[in-house]
């Protein structure tokens, strides 16, 4: 019972900081960026499902994106409903889950191995409840101009699998990716293939390490964005960033107060905290960190509109 009053207390306590009173007068209040807290389960993937879905729970976060390869471990011994009571018994809802690279490029080898395994990862997401998924850009060479309009059916095909799930695939570019390496060129290649089950993964730290610009998002349309990673890096020359020094939001140098008032105005959702270096720390003071730092951040973006 002691367990349940936290949850409900904390679950109340999320819902005053992030959403506007049902009692407030709208006519006088200006609408607020409603960003939903979220930690990406790669953050603490090292430890066990229940254990990270307690720490989440502990941290104040209400949204999980889950990392399949962690889920793994749990399915092999329990079952997605069991899966999915362990959220539930924990106040988490699933807002995505992760991932799988290139199946969008025309000239990919295997594609018809990782086409079937991507099938079974968009069943088991839909199964457990996740209706984004991210697929990303890993291409470093070889990739030739004639490759990006190539793409465009074979986006469509994701798209149309995608639908197949009620599953939005959000595009991912990385920074140094010769295909689809940034903001820009992903939302252009987007467009020309105009289906409903794509949209944009924007990457803090692949935005800010690459080469996008402010400019890009302010371009962006309303809808285009179907999920943001948030994290932060430390002050050093942008060429030598890797995935590895991405940290706490908040302790680094990423604007990403200015980032989040432009993103505001095309998109409302989650915010995931995806940061890699921390998987073998304890997740319950990872989660306390990634959400004390998210809060922060989101209490000073609001008190700006």
């Amino acid at each position: 019972m002691k367990r349940r009053r936290f949850l409900e207390s904390a679950a109340a306590g999320a819902a005053l900081i992030w959403h506007r009173s049902a009692n407030m007068n709208a006519a006088s209040t200006p609408p607020q960026p409603r960003f939903t807290p979220c930690i990406n389960q790669a953050t603490t993937a090292r430890a066990d499902f229940p254990v990270a879905m307690d720490a989440y729970a502990i941290a104040g976060f209400r949204a999980v994106e889950l990392w399949l390869d962690s889920v793994k471990a749990f399915l092999e011994k329990e079952s997605v409903a069991a899966a999915r009571r362990v959220m539930a018994d924990h106040g988490i809802q699933p807002v995505c889950s992760c991932c799988e690279e290139d199946l969008f490029f025309p000239r990919l080898r295997d594609r018809e191995t990782k086409w079937d395994r991507f099938k079974r990862k968009l069943e088991l997401s839909a199964q457990l409840g996740a209706r984004r998924f991210i697929m990303y850009s890993a291409l470093f060479d070889n990739v030739t101009p004639d490759d990006y309009p190539a793409a465009v059916p074979r986006l469509r095909e994701v798209g149309e699998l995608a639908r197949q799930f009620e599953i939005v695939v959000g595009i991912e570019f990385i920074r140094g990716a010769k295909f689809l390496g940034c903001l820009e060129t992903t939302a252009k290649l987007l467009r020309e293939a105009g289906h409903p089950n794509l949209g944009i993964l924007l990457d803090t730290y692949h935005f800010y390490a690459g080469s996008s610009k402010m400019e890009d998002i302010e371009k962006l349309n309303g809808g285009e964005v179907c999920l943001v990673h948030i994290n932060d890096v430390p002050a050093m020359p942008r060429e030598l960033l890797e995935d590895k020094h991405r940290i706490y939001v908040g302790d680094g140098v990423i604007p990403l107060e200015k980032i989040l008032r432009t993103l505001a105005k095309v998109y409302q959702g989650p915010l995931s905290f995806e940061a890699f270096q921390y998987q073998d720390q304890d997740p319950y003071s990872v989660a306390r960190k990634g959400f004390e730092g998210l809060s922060r951040l989101l209490a000073r973006v609001q008190s700006k509109q």
